[in-house]
């Protein structure tokens, strides 16, 4: 069990928010990320080093993140659900700089119940070339390839037992 304690002089860096959190997962260069909804309109993603000092907060980018719901690395980029939104944000890391800079934002998705359309879009990860997202309001799960195409999605696990509203 790991117990998290933050030094309350955080708070007083500028642009610092840590507000609602709703999911931390490693960075590819061995730090921590959390994702956090904000008492505004857009979430933040906030990351620490290895050693628990803080790093860097993105709450704006060329896309408004408005509720962060879990991240995953994959394929040389950060993908963050975006609940609020119904789509997905795919980010590359520019110069190998922790993330730091969010560059070439290109989301995944839309609105709706047909391929790479979602309605509260919840968990995912990245698993053999591929991601599965969590589309909790369609319940079921979307498979995507890397270069964001949709490649199948699943609602049934076994005869009659469907998914519902997974997260």
């Amino acid at each position: 069990l790991l117990t998290l304690s933050f030094d309350r002089s955080l708070e007083q860096k500028a642009g610092y928010r840590f507000y609602r959190p709703t999911f931390l997962t490693g960075t590819d260069q061995h730090g921590i990320l959390f994702l956090a909804l904000s008492n505004r309109d857009s979430g933040s993603i906030i990351e620490i080093d290895a050693n628990f000092n803080y790093s860097s907060i993105r709450r704006r980018s060329s896309e408004k993140i408005v509720m962060p719901m879990a991240a995953v690395f994959g394929a040389g980029e950060l993908w963050v659900t975006d609940y609020s939104r119904d789509l997905i944000h795919r980010m590359k890391n520019e110069k190998n700089a922790l993330y730091r800079i969010f560059a070439g934002l290109d989301p995944v998705g839309s609105k709706g119940s047909g391929q790479l359309q979602f309605h509260g879009p919840a968990g995912i990860c990245y698993y053999k070339d591929a991601f599965y997202a969590a589309d909790s309001g369609n319940n079921r799960i979307q498979k995507i390839s890397p270069d964001g195409k949709f490649i199948l999605e699943f609602k049934e696990l076994q005869s009659g037992n469907y998914l519902n509203k997974p997260f």
